[in-house]
């Protein structure tokens, strides 16, 4: 694993449900009743989300709170990235989440926990069902396949200077993914894929 990798793991936020929603209320104009609203842990690589809803700027509402680790929350200008992306997509008719301002009328809060800096972006909720948790038909997928291809075209046209990077995910770094080859304990597999 690499180096940031490993420090991404280690920078983790977290926070307990509670002090969330206290941290969300104090840097959004968000109001939030634990006896009658909802926040629930999410599924997460190496950052914390979380599902809340409640009131924000007079409305009732559905979001996401992404806690970023550490090492991300250094790179403000790959944070304005993804949400200028959200922006771009919304603009092009796309459901997706949308970033929402603080009370600052910012998009993107900062905390301190243990002496680490941690992003927070408050994201609008989009309602679904994950395939994961269901089993797709080939319409579905078919029609999921039109659907990133429309998303494909509509990304042509954005640009962000922190959107040209070298990151490991990126099938055009497919050479950077030899250091993971430790973790292939079939060696069948292995050898097939060092060819």
């Amino acid at each position: 694993m690499s180096s940031g990798e490993i420090q991404r793991k280690e920078q983790k936020p977290n926070l307990a449900l509670t002090d969330i929603a206290d941290i969300i209320s104090s840097l959004y104009n968000f109001q939030y009743n634990s006896s009658i609203h909802k926040l629930k842990l999410l599924d997460s690589y190496d950052d914390q989300n979380v599902y809340i809803n409640g009131i924000y700027d007079e409305k009732e509402i559905e979001c996401c709170i992404k806690i970023h680790n550490g090492v991300e929350s250094k790179a403000p200008e790959i944070l304005d990235c993804q949400n200028q992306l959200l922006l771009h997509l919304y603009h092009h008719k796309f459901n997706v989440p949308l970033p929402l301002f603080n009370k600052k009328k910012e998009r993107i809060s900062y905390i301190c926990i243990n002496n680490i800096t941690h992003a927070i972006r408050l994201l609008t909720w989009v309602k679904g069902t994950k395939m994961s948790d269901i089993k797709p038909s080939l319409n579905l997928i078919y029609q999921c396949g039109i659907y990133l291809a429309k998303i494909r075209i509509s990304l042509s046209t954005f640009q962000h200077t922190a959107a040209y990077r070298i990151h490991s995910w990126d099938l055009k770094q497919t050479n950077q993914l030899k250091e993971f080859l430790f973790a292939i304990n079939d060696i069948q597999r292995k050898e097939y894929i060092q060819q």
